[in-house]
């Protein structure tokens, strides 16, 4: 019963620490949040059985998980009739390779999210002044508006997306 229990507790630390990394791979698939958890958690439960009963080289579960994680994107795309372009095993090191690269992606992706929230000309703002790098004179003439009320726009939607951020909310679809 021991071994049993054990074998649980080792599964619980695996899903733990490998949850974010395969739902990143899935998601980079799928391009779809609620599909690549519902595949990562699939995923998962192909390797519950066999690790559980030990049947698993543990030197060899991480490329298992991704193998099953890859086998039930290309299922999941052959019912849709979706071509697959999957990236090999072999590139998966990539993904643990370059941490910072993720946690770009991600960043991204939460930012992208929480900027639904705010009101069409902050976006634009942001998008001007922050990720395209206009001055504000030049963002004030390209949407006809005022300096002042440019920078007062800025100040709003930058402390908007902080909150919603500190929320969590940038994950939240409207």
């Amino acid at each position: 019963m021991s071994g049993i229990v054990n074998r649980e507790e080792e599964f619980r630390e695996l899903y733990e620490r490998m949850w974010t990394k395969v739902y990143r791979y899935l998601y980079y698939l799928v391009q779809n949040r609620e599909e690549a958890e519902e595949l990562a958690q699939e995923a998962f439960g192909k390797v519950y059985v066999p690790f559980k009963q030990g049947a698993l080289d543990p030197s060899r579960v991480e490329s298992y998980l991704y193998r099953s994680a890859k086998n039930l994107v290309i299922d999941r795309w052959r019912q849709k009739g979706r071509k697959t372009t999957v990236i090999p095993m072999e590139d998966l090191s990539r993904f643990d390779a370059d941490r910072q690269q993720e946690q770009r992606i991600t960043d991204a992706m939460v930012l992208k999210r929480a900027m639904k929230n705010l009101k069409q000309v902050e976006v634009q703002v942001i998008t001007m002044r922050i990720i395209e790098g206009y001055s504000v004179r030049e963002t004030a003439e390209r949407l006809g508006r005022a300096e002042g009320t440019i920078k007062s726009i800025q100040f709003r939607a930058l402390a908007k997306l902080k909150d919603l951020l500190k929320e969590g909310e940038g994950f939240h679809d409207q």
